[in-house]
């Protein structure tokens, strides 16, 4: 059984949003409705202890962010002009994994 913790709403949303995340990616990626994580963020939920250890590791940050007491200052990521080849799609703070079959191209 795992322990519902109760979280300040505002601080779950900062930690999501500025990792790169939407509602959807946290939904898919915990396996659970969008209906929960928009409760989490509304402040009538409360995770679990896994589910924000869970959240902890996808948004590269520690456990402890999630219980404090306001959201902490970030600068704004700088402008990016890096591309990969063929693709005109940005950079996000959110790693993604090459697709099967892809093949990283160096040049």
């Amino acid at each position: 059984m795992s322990i519902n913790v109760k979280i300040k709403p505002g601080i779950l949303k900062w930690l999501r949003e500025s990792s790169g995340w939407t509602i959807n990616d946290v939904s898919s990626y915990l396996d659970i409705p969008v209906d929960t994580v928009l409760g989490w963020e509304e402040g009538i939920k409360n995770p679990t202890f896994n589910e924000i250890s869970k959240l902890a590791k996808a948004f590269k940050r520690p456990s402890a962010a999630f219980f404090l007491a306001r959201p902490g200052y970030e600068p704004p990521m700088p402008q990016d002009f890096r591309r990969l080849p063929n693709t005109s799609a940005s950079f996000t703070k959110k790693q993604s994994k090459p697709s099967e079959g892809q093949e990283i191209s160096s040049q």
